[in-house]
């Protein structure tokens, strides 16, 4: 039975109050503690993870911090709506609320655009640690003026001269010429024979609007492995999937330990890697995204969840449904809307400590 008065009705009795505050917090409390076992299986199961494979280490998108701000300005100003409410103030609790539902909103804008940043980063759900189809090297490499382009897994060289930036952005510029190379043949590509491309030491020519190896048009296949050779440069991904710089960026740690990173070769406690070890790496999953996800869209459910409930209790105190004798539905809103402040706070220290 709700107690909630509509202007014109009579006020519930103290006693019919106190019952429905009981019965509201007690169904709010059982569902606090459902979340909370939910988040505490998911974290077990990202320490586990953690120091049983392969992990990544990286510096969390700046967005989250920007969520944390919201969230707390927002549970604030729900909490002084109550207040305000309690003094029979009903405009200035009215414009609490509001206040508080925009920035709950602005709340979930930051963490999708996190999410986002982390996706354009490499830092992506489905993604390797290891770039597997666009390696400098593995299938693919550039030859300019007859003399090979090599790359140490940070910086391009040029018979051993790092290539300046100039020479990057023109190197770039002719890589983009072969990003459509998986739907359609290479046309009217600028500066081929001032660059070559080698796939696997063979040279491939290019003639009439195609690039051959060995006299034979360029399979699908090896297009496709050129698409990603051509994407991983320009987008600077390197030997791996994420963008940035190994060791500032993100680091790649094996059961707790961060492995170090040095001529594109990993070593551990100074001693290289062993093959099977290397093997593992290369087809390992970037599981530290897929558990940041997990995260974020559990929370984000919930988030949905805090957001009706504050367009509720907008909706009611612009209708004067509250008082200062009669606002539960205020209050057991805001201890949810708290609640959910309180759990991202929690979640967002547990993934900085981590990393």
């Amino acid at each position: 039975m709700s107690t909630e008065t509509f202007p014109g009705s009579p006020e519930p009795s103290e006693q019919d109050i106190k019952l429905q505050e009981k019965i509201s917090k007690n169904l709010l409390w059982f569902g606090i503690f459902s979340i909370i076992m939910l988040f505490a299986g998911i974290t077990s199961g990202y320490l586990v993870a953690k120091d049983s494979s392969y992990w990544v280490d990286f510096t969390l998108p700046t967005y989250f911090m920007w969520s944390c701000a919201a969230v707390i300005t927002s549970s604030g100003l729900l909490y002084l709506a109550t207040v305000l409410i309690k003094k029979n103030n009903r405009f200035a609790a009215t414009t609490m609320v509001g206040i508080s539902l925009i920035l709950g909103m602005t709340f979930g804008l930051t963490q999708l655009n996190g999410f986002l940043e982390m996706s354009g980063q490499g830092k992506a759900i489905r993604a390797n640690i290891v770039n597997l189809q666009g390696r400098y090297g593995e299938h693919f490499m550039l030859i300019k003026d007859g003399k090979e382009i090599t790359f140490d897994g940070v910086d391009y060289f040029l018979q051993g001269e790092q290539l300046n930036d100039e020479q990057l952005v023109e190197l770039k510029t002719f890589l983009k010429q072969f990003l459509n190379i998986k739907t359609e043949e290479a046309r009217n590509i600028v500066d081929y024979g001032k660059y070559i491309l080698e796939y696997k030491g063979q040279p491939i020519t290019y003639l009439n609007d195609r690039l051959e190896l060995e006299d034979l048009s360029l399979s699908p296949d090896q297009k496709t492995k050129l698409y990603h050779f051509s994407e991983a440069i320009i987008s600077g991904r390197g030997d791996f999937y994420m963008i940035g710089e190994y060791g500032k960026d993100f680091t790649v740690k094996y059961k707790g330990e961060p492995l170090e990173y040095t001529n594109r070769k990993f070593y551990r406690n100074g001693q290289q890697i062993s093959p099977l070890m290397s093997s593992d790496l290369s087809g390992a999953p970037n599981r530290t995204s897929q558990f940041v996800l997990a995260f974020v869209v559990v929370h984000g459910a919930h988030w949905l969840a805090g957001i009706i409930v504050l367009i509720v209790l907008l909706v009611n105190t612009l209708r004067n449904k509250y008082s200062s004798t009669n606002f539960t539905g205020l209050k057991v809103g805001s201890i949810y809307w708290h609640f959910l402040g309180i759990l991202w706070l929690y979640l967002y220290a547990f993934l900085n400590f981590i990393h």
